[in-house]
């Protein structure tokens, strides 16, 4: 009889406790190290997206005042596209202009009205309108206010910057920067829109829009 020849055991040791505990340790590491980035990264992207959404939003709002502006318009008794019984304002603003007709085409001969309500620390840019020749004071600035025939819209939702930065005028009657002439005399206009990036936010970025108008077709010119 041959000898039985032993076959060698295998080396069937496993990882130990403490193996395990550091590779565990190591891989918890590097998971957050990858959460830690995809969560910045997204909020860079966030950042990103929100900062191009104020230049947009800013830059159209602007784009529609300025468009506004352009149509100032003599109302009868009137000397000039501001009413004489405005009240001088950094952050309002009123002129005769033509605004679409109640029958849903075309223009007619009425009154643009911008102002600024804030609540807080969040501002919102209001426009109203008011269909007619005859200038009738408008209430509160608000979205809600239909005094006098004045309805409103909300044009920026709490994302307005430094509201009573919103208008600079000029006149012939201004010594001094910023300049509040009576209605008569104001000449022209500059706006300066800030806007934020959100409503939760809006003090942590702003996209500043600037832009200017002459009323070309003031009295005297």
């Amino acid at each position: 009889m041959s000898p039985h020849r032993h076959q060698p055991l295998r080396d069937e040791r496993g990882f130990t406790l403490v193996e395990v505990l550091v590779t565990m340790s190591v891989a918890l590491v590097v998971l957050f190290a990858i959460l830690g980035a995809a969560d910045i990264f997204g909020k860079s992207v966030t950042t990103v997206s929100n900062a191009a959404g104020a230049q947009d939003s800013a830059r159209t709002t602007v784009r529609s005042m300025v468009a506004t502006l352009r149509q100032a318009r003599f109302a009868p008794g009137q000397t000039s596209p501001v009413p004489a019984a405005w009240t001088p304002s950094r952050s309002s603003l009123t002129i005769a202009a033509y605004v679409p007709a109640a029958s849903g085409t075309g223009t007619e001969r009425g009154w643009v009205r911008y102002c600024t309500v804030t609540s807080g620390t969040q501002s919102s840019l209001i426009m109203g309108v008011r269909a007619g020749d005859a200038y009738l004071a408008p209430g509160a600035c608000s979205a809600t206010d239909t005094t006098n025939g004045w309805t409103h819209a909300v044009l920026l939702d709490r994302t307005l910057q430094n509201p009573g930065q919103l208008f600079d005028f000029s006149a012939s009657t201004c010594a001094v920067s910023p300049c509040l002439p009576a209605g008569p005399a104001v000449q022209s206009v500059g706006i300066r829109l800030a806007v934020g990036t959100s409503r939760e936010s809006a003090g942590t970025f702003s996209s500043v829009v600037r832009d200017a108008v002459s009323f070309r077709n003031r009295s005297g010119s």
